[in-house]
């Protein structure tokens, strides 16, 4: 196979040209690393001489030294040099696993510069300090030494250079904060930003620090709109201002320099194709690029197939696709139609931590800023770009056709999950003497129709193809079986009754709702005791759990650990239930909104959860 290579050395002299504190954003898989990697070829010290020729050798063969030799000559290897990296894939939900997660990149950081140790530049008690970061006691360090330990390490270097200031390269500096988003708990995440925004700030404007860049895929300021890192300049992937855009991506000239290497015209039908799949990245004075991963990947198996959204999906997509709002937006989008909104070149630290709560709490999205954020935030992913007209469009055929595939599965798990929920309730009612339930026929009959009209209009079979469906009418008839079908909820903890009763497994809650009527399922654990199942049986028998105008109730049944119980609600009344009130440490409620159709699932806890341990320093 010929090799191929695309020389982007250019952006070495551009950074350092540039602002001295530079944060540049892009998509996943955009040469983020790349660039980093090579900033750090070019510019850090050498171990030894055989180092310093070979990376001579490399560069003198680059664009960089044909258009800049004397600054080759004048930077090539002279500055010591700081490689933060933050790509994470490890999911959390706490602050102090955000801390744990820096602790080990600080650790692969002091690897880098073990030969610290023997440095004679250096004090016993700093020899020291290296030493316990590139042993196995660096586990040992509390976060008052974890947020200090890149400043120590840039005075070492310092030290250790004879006065050489330090360049920072920072890769993926906001990951601590987008792999936490929709998982961490609102006041971890908040902790979270600032341990990023704030801590980490403070070692690129430190004295001993000539350089800066970070690269990240959105910049996200601080809360209330605060920014702590007002000596940064921010370069946006695609902005007018951005004088990078040709190194974050392929452009039209480095797209037909690969292709003539495959010997395939790039001009001819396979060229065009792939140009339509995985180009349309248009910055916004004309620059236009290619998404350099789908490009490479293509030209390896030769079949026009996702190949960046394979490695890049966003977390909870599939999820997201139930909130009305952001459905009907993409489909919009996806069948063409530009999204007008206002975009936020910048992510407010305080609607960030919102974007969870679309996931429990449909109403969440209703707030106008969470919705722009939200588009905003696939704008900054790489799904969306914004043209030139300032409307939000898909930019080619492999973001489509993932926001296709996602939508597909969306409408397929509607197809596949209720079904089930509903025929064991069905067969459950129907294996009851209705004399022994407080059940009545009308709620069989509702099953038994709920039932046909799912087999009538599902079918797992049918593949989705949105060039020949009807959208509204489908969507409607969906919505409404979604609305007819009920919520699931599972809970994240376990139950503690007043009464002292236990509940250490998780706990399914069903809802079934038709019209007016509410059918509510709660499942135990089979590895529960029978007193499990008569704790929470009390506590939904309590009648004052239940608040709603013209509620009617039946006692529950219990079959087979569920315990089902049956509500009858006025149509035009608002009905509450608040299931499992009296728990001394979690709450769990589901409201319906008969009015109109709609019901929600939310989860709250009443108990404060135990603080993230603090360090102190010694």
């Amino acid at each position: 196979k010929e090799r191929s290579f695309i020389d982007k050395s250019r952006f070495v002299f551009e950074v350092m040209k540039g602002p001295k504190l530079q944060l540049i954003t892009a998509p996943h898989k955009f040469g983020k690393s790349t660039n980093l990697n090579m900033l750090k070829a070019f510019l850090a010290r050498p171990a030894n001489k055989t180092d310093f020729l070979n990376r001579k050798s490399v560069f003198q063969a680059l664009e960089v030294s044909k258009y800049f030799p004397e600054f080759v000559n004048t930077t090539l290897a002279r500055y010591p040099l700081i490689h933060l990296r933050l790509k994470t894939t490890q999911p959390y939900i706490e602050y102090y696993e955000a801390v744990d997660i820096l602790r080990e990149k600080i650790r692969e950081t002091y690897l880098e510069h073990i030969y610290l140790v023997d440095s004679p530049m250096l004090s016993s008690k700093d020899k020291e300090f290296v030493t316990h970061w590139v042993t196995p006691n660096y586990v040992h360090f509390q976060e008052y030494y974890i947020v200090r330990a890149l400043k120590y390490l840039c005075r070492m270097l310092y030290k250790h250079n004879s006065g050489w200031k330090v360049v920072v390269l920072i890769d993926d500096f906001d990951a601590l904060i987008t792999q936490s988003m929709y998982q961490a708990w609102d006041r971890h995440l908040r902790s979270i930003i600032k341990l990023v925004r704030g801590k980490l700030y403070r070692l690129v404007t430190y004295k001993y620090v000539e350089r800066a860049v970070l690269t990240a895929t959105s910049y996200i300021t601080g809360y209330n709109n605060t920014s702590p890192m007002p000596n940064v300049t921010v370069y946006s992937f695609l902005d007018s201002e951005n004088p990078y855009v040709e190194y974050f991506g392929f452009t039209e000239r480095n797209f037909s320099q690969l292709f003539y290497v495959q010997n395939i015209n790039p001009d001819n039908s396979l060229a065009m194709s792939a140009k339509t799949w995985y180009g349309g990245y248009v910055s916004m004075n004309g620059t236009r690029v290619y998404n350099p991963y789908s490009v490479m990947s293509y030209l390896q198996d030769k079949v026009l197939k996702s190949y960046w959204t394979e490695c890049v999906k966003i977390k909870h997509m599939k999820e997201l696709f139930k909130v009305k709002e952001i459905r009907e937006t993409l489909m919009m989008v996806m069948l063409g139609r530009p999204l007008v909104f206002r975009y936020f070149k910048y992510i407010p630290g305080e609607v960030l931590s919102q974007l969870k709560h679309m996931l429990r709490d449909k109403e969440v999205v209703r707030n106008s800023d969470l919705f722009n954020v939200f588009f905003s935030y696939l704008v900054h992913q790489g799904y969306l770009i914004i043209d030139g007209n300032g409307r939000a469009v898909i930019p080619n055929f492999e973001v489509n056709y993932e926001l296709q595939r996602t939508l597909g599965e969306h409408y397929h798990d509607l197809s596949n999950m209720p079904p089930t929920l509903i025929n064991n309730t069905v067969a459950c009612f129907h294996n009851i003497s209705l004399n022994s339930t407080p059940t009545n026929q009308i709620f069989v009959n509702n099953l038994d129709a709920l039932q046909r009209s799912l087999a009538r209009y599902f079918n797992a079979s049918v593949k989705m193809n949105l060039t020949k469906l009807s959208l509204e009418k489908f969507h409607d008839e969906i919505y409404h079986l979604l609305t007819s079908t009920g919520y699931f909820i599972q809970s994240e903890a376990p139950l503690v009754f007043s009464n002292g009763t236990i509940i250490r497994d998780s706990v399914e809650i069903n809802a079934i709702k038709d019209n007016a009527v509410i059918i509510f399922i709660l499942k135990i654990s089979d590895s529960e005791t029978p007193d499990c199942m008569s704790g929470v049986r009390q506590v939904l028998c309590n009648h004052n759990l239940f608040q709603g105008k013209e509620v009617v109730y039946h006692d529950p049944i219990e079959i087979n650990h569920n315990l089902i119980m049956s509500f009858n609600v006025n149509r035009a009344a608002n009905f509450s239930l608040c299931c499992l009130a009296n728990t001394v440490h979690f709450r769990q409620s589901i409201q319906f909104y008969c009015d109109d159709v709609y019901f929600r699932g939310d989860i709250r806890t009443t108990s404060t959860t135990p603080e993230p341990k603090r360090f102190e320093p010694e």
